[in-house]
């Protein structure tokens, strides 16, 4: 006959559900960070959204840091675009939001220097690891309060 093996546990039962300890946590929860949790959660869903919207549309977003720095009045945005001029962006304000795209070109590093007969098709170059993004992109930045046409630069 084998050997009948218990368990107990310190907790009750109904305290071990993740729903329950979601319910507790929601319940203690200060009310003073309510809003700022909230804030945070629609900035991250709307993200989310932009992000699937252009991601069906075949269009990315670069990556990119935003200054705001207290003591002065300018708020800088820096994209991450190597090898991008400025000729090749298009920045413009629009419903209260400073909006960057372009498009950027893949490499063509690889281009088939061996002598091949003009008749013979050249096979494409191979990439096993391309994690740089090319292709369209667009990027939106939602302006302060105050903020005109008149008073942005780029």
């Amino acid at each position: 006959m084998s050997p009948r093996y218990t368990f107990t546990s310190a907790l009750p039962a109904q305290s071990r559900s993740s729903f329950t300890k979601a319910k507790k946590m929601v319940q203690s929860e200060d009310p003073r960070y309510r809003d700022i949790d909230r804030m945070l959660a629609r900035a991250y869903i709307e993200l989310q959204r932009q992000r699937v919207q252009q991601r069906k549309a075949g269009v990315f977003m670069p990556r990119m840091d935003l200054c705001d720095d207290p003591d002065n009045r300018l708020v800088t945005a820096i994209f991450e675009l190597p090898g991008m001029k400025a000729d090749q962006l298009s920045v413009h304000i629009e419903n209260r939001h400073l909006i960057v795209e372009g498009q950027r070109m893949g490499p063509h590093l690889h281009a088939r220097h061996q002598s091949v007969a003009p008749s013979e098709p050249t096979p494409p170059a191979l990439y096993p690891v391309q994690e740089i993004k090319y292709g369209k992109f667009r990027r939106e930045v939602k302006l302060p309060e105050g903020v005109t046409r008149m008073s942005a630069a780029c």
